[in-house]
């Protein structure tokens, strides 16, 4: 059941996944590294003008971002679940 579950959760990103809508992947096979990189992202994502740019709270983007970042098209979803099982 394991391809039929990805292959859903691949196509719901695909088709929901807008402007208004986002969806924020994080991979998390480093359950550690997942979380660091989930909370950079989301504390880059709001608005904080004394915020000091100094410290470098960029998120790993092979981690943590957008699931367009992650994912173009559906044949990169296809391409992606083919280099997995192969």
């Amino acid at each position: 059941m394991w391809d039929d579950y990805s292959e859903a959760k691949e196509n719901r990103f695909f088709y929901t996944h807008t402007a208004d809508t986002p969806w924020t992947v994080v991979r998390s096979d480093d359950k550690k590294r997942a979380r660091i990189n989930r909370m950079r992202y989301f504390i880059r994502s709001l608005p904080y003008p004394a915020a000091d740019t100094e410290i470098n709270l960029e998120p790993d983007p092979k981690i943590a971002g957008p699931a367009d970042s992650f994912y173009q098209t559906l044949e990169d979803f296809d391409a992606s679940r083919q280099l997995k099982v192969g």
